[in-house]
């Protein structure tokens, strides 16, 4: 609702990504508890973050484009499945805990951020309501 309301998604999606990184981070603490709570919360700020990211292309991009990216995206983020569990496996296998592989999604996550909050979104003269302001021929 916030991003609609002051209409910086790019932004947006980094805190909550950036929360998500928190909560990661603070999940590698040792108390069981607190440990349970970080990951609720990197868990909110992946589901945020997610419905925040898929509006960006369409954006800027011609609808025809916007859609052939959709589809690359998610074809580039369905390899996510392999890597992600194969990486951390890795890592918890050379460091001996699960923290290895939780400070690589969060670093990850981080990065995420920091690129989702560099895009540009070209709009224009925008006019309210989000659709281009009619151009006067002369």
């Amino acid at each position: 609702m916030l991003s609609a309301r002051f209409r910086n998604q790019q932004a947006w999606m980094a805190t909550a990504l950036v929360i998500a990184a928190c909560g990661l981070f603070a999940s590698t603490t040792g108390n069981l508890v607190m440990s349970f709570v970080a990951i609720c919360f990197s868990a909110i700020g992946f589901k945020a973050a997610a419905s925040l990211f898929w509006p960006i292309p369409q954006g800027y991009l011609d609808a025809r484009v916007a859609a052939g990216v959709i589809a690359l995206i998610n074809s580039v983020g369905n390899l996510g499945g392999f890597f992600a569990p194969a990486t951390f496996g890795y890592l918890q296998q050379h460091t001996g805990s699960v923290s290895g592989g939780l400070y690589a999604l969060g670093i990850a996550s981080l990065i995420a951020a920091a690129a989702g909050f560099l895009t540009r979104i070209k709009r224009g003269d925008d006019a309210p309501g989000g659709h281009p302001a009619p151009r006067n021929a002369h």
